[in-house]
Parts: structure tokens; C-alpha cells; sequence
């Protein structure tokens, strides 16, 4: 079975709130978990990517990026996402 680590919408501007929205419920405990399954994905040779939300800071700049405080391995792929639903239109879901 194969099997891969998805970190979804784990952006900046999500995590911290920007534009009148709150930062998400209990934002470091979150980012240790994160954290810590990206290094349990990694002692398994696991491999990870990161689902990033093209609606979040317009798809730009320090706000769209992954959490700067979520430890990403080098080389890790990135996929943009246009849709609520990371798996729409992307055939991920066959």
C-alpha cells in the first residue's frame, strides 16, 4: 500500500488570521503536532506534500506560504489548490 503525509492549508495567513479572521484554535499545539508527524513521516520514509490554498493572501507573497514555524524536509512538492476540497480536480481521488 502506498502511502504519503498531506499537510493541508497549513499556510501562514490560515494558521495566524489575517482580515478580520481569528488564528486558528490553539495555533501552537497545532503546529507541534504538525511537527511531529512530519518527523514521524520521516523516520518511515514516508513522503510528505504540502496542499496550499490559492484563495489565502491571493496566492501571494509570506501569507500564502506554509507556517514558517512548521518544519518542511528540503525538496518537499507543493500543490496549489483552487478548490475548498484538496482532492477536486485533481485525480488524486482515483
Amino acid at each position: 500500500m502506498k502511502q504519503a503525509l498531506l499537510v493541508i492549508d497549513a499556510q501562514q495567513d490560515l494558521m495566524d488570521g489575517s482580515e478580520g479572521n481569528e488564528a486558528v484554535y490553539q495555533k501552537e499545539k497545532l503546529i507541534q503536532t504538525i511537527n511531529f508527524v512530519i518527523g514521524k513521516a520521516r523516520e518511515l520514509e514516508v513522503p510528505i506534500l504540502f496542499i496550499r490554498d490559492q484563495d489565502v493572501a491571493s496566492g501571494e507573497g509570506k501569507g500564502f506560504q506554509v507556517h514558517k514555524d512548521i518544519t518542511m524536509p528540503e525538496n518537499c512538492p507543493f500543490f496549489d489548490k483552487k478548490a475548498t476540497n484538496a482532492f477536486y480536480s485533481t485525480g488524486w481521488n482515483t
